[in-house]
């Protein structure tokens, strides 16, 4: 723990040599964005609430153990590409999760024949079979279309990764005999089609305008320190996600003559594409309101006064922003290390619930998306672009496209009475006027 040793330099102010050793172990300690994902990616694969077999020590597992495979899949296969910049942090995450659904959920389901034993003790050459990829392919199709417990791409993921870490366990010699039917064409995932021969349609995840009244009246009442509902206006007026929101930059906001927020360009976090809004006036207001209070603490506390990052954490009991982003935050165990923490999505899991909506928060997204679209006269390329996704054809990749920002400002202003955001004027301002009270 690094704090142990500022904590010995206090107490030996006299000897100046050990204070300045502590304070040279402190700085080892401060590591930077890149050293903090690799120490994020050495963590064991997250595991459920039982048993699990992601252990530290990869000696706990015989080494014919489908534990064993997957621990240096990850450990060191994943963790060279990598550190060579050929994948993401996102992919890491998913490739956890895939692999640790496959082995703490549907190796141990029943008639899997691995319920007389643990998962680490079974042998890889029993457990990765030809019949276990069909019972796999079963698997995602009964979770997706019979008991509706996982999204068709979900399971379309996890089931490619999964197939991707068999093949790669017998190019590496863990498995002795590759599945003939691994990569069949045959046990894929799909979407399934009604009596009239149409696939079914998914289901709605627009907001409608009761319920984004509803989402505006429920996160007025609900107590945080945190501008709840500047981030509910940034969702529906720049279609950001919640980790984008999170990460904002003081480079990303243009400002005026006056100070105030008028346009938001940024990269977005999942995609790379740039992205270009233009603010409404209570975005603005409320955006500058949060600024002026950022630029305050700033000069209250100089431990922020160099952070890039527009919303921070914060000390609940004494109101004082911390030099950490708001997608982060310390862990208990290791106050001196990162630990993500979508800050903002737990705030937005905690409307959902008060609000009583079935849909999530990230909706608000993809009702922003549908606005543009319809306001637009089903304009794709103008979605696509307010959206900041990639580009989905061959000319789109390889051609370039005059940017025709003016008319998706148009449409970006003309969503300000879509979402009739003027019934909800009092509420907002009630909202920004105790946010800066709270501050004071």
């Amino acid at each position: 723990m690094p704090r142990k040793y500022l904590k010995k330099a206090s107490s030996r102010t006299n000897d100046l040599i050990a204070y300045q050793e502590a304070l040279d172990k402190w700085a080892s300690f401060k590591l930077n964005s890149y050293q903090v994902d690799l120490q994020a990616m050495a963590k064991p694969l997250p595991t459920s609430k039982s048993k699990s077999f992601a252990v530290e020590d990869k000696n706990n597992f015989p080494k014919d153990s489908v534990a064993y495979a997957i621990h240096n899949y990850i450990h060191v296969h994943t963790q060279k590409q990598y550190e060579a910049r050929q994948i993401t942090k996102h992919t890491i995450k998913t490739r956890r999760q895939s692999l640790s659904y496959f082995t703490n959920v549907f190796l141990k389901q029943p008639g899997t024949k691995s319920g007389a034993t643990t998962v680490k003790d079974s042998g890889i050459n029993k457990q990765l079979t030809e019949h276990r990829m069909i019972r796999l392919y079963e698997h995602f199709n009964n979770v997706v279309h019979k008991k509706e417990t996982m999204a068709l791409a979900t399971a379309k993921t996890r089931h490619s990764i999964i197939k991707r870490f068999v093949h790669w366990t017998w190019e590496n010699r863990y498995l002795d005999e590759l599945p003939r039917n691994v990569f069949s064409r045959y046990l894929v995932v799909k979407k399934v089609k009604g009596q009239d021969g149409e696939s079914k349609m998914p289901p709605n995840r627009i907001f409608t305008k009761d319920e984004i009244k509803l989402i505006f009246d429920t996160a007025s009442n609900l107590p945080t320190n945190q501008p709840l509902i500047l981030f509910i206006l940034l969702s529906l007026n720049t279609a950001m996600s919640f980790i984008d929101i999170g990460t904002l930059q003081h480079k990303h906001i243009t400002l005026d003559s006056d100070g105030i927020p008028t346009i938001i360009k940024r990269q977005r976090s999942k995609t790379g594409q740039s992205g270009r809004w233009v603010l409404w006036n209570e975005t603005a207001n409320y955006l500058k309101t949060h600024l002026d209070i950022l630029a305050s603490q700033k000069v209250l506390h100089r431990s922020i006064s160099s952070e890039p990052y527009v919303f921070l954490q914060n000390d609940r009991s004494r109101m004082i922003m911390k030099p950490q982003p708001l997608m982060y935050s310390l862990t208990a165990s290791s106050p001196d290390k990162y630990k993500a923490a979508a800050s903002i999505t737990m705030l937005m899991l905690r409307l959902r619930k008060e609000s009583g909506l079935t849909k999530p928060m990230k909706c608000l997204r993809a009702s922003s998306g549908n606005a543009i679209r319809t306001l637009s006269d089903n304009d794709i390329i103008l979605t696509q672009m307010f959206l900041s996704h990639l580009p989905k054809t061959v000319a789109e990749k390889n051609y370039t496209v005059a940017t025709n920002f003016t008319s998706l400002d148009r449409y970006v202003d003309a969503m300000y009475s879509y979402f009739q955001i003027d019934d909800f004027k009092s509420t907002i301002h009630a909202s920004q006027a105790r946010y800066k009270e709270m501050w004071r």
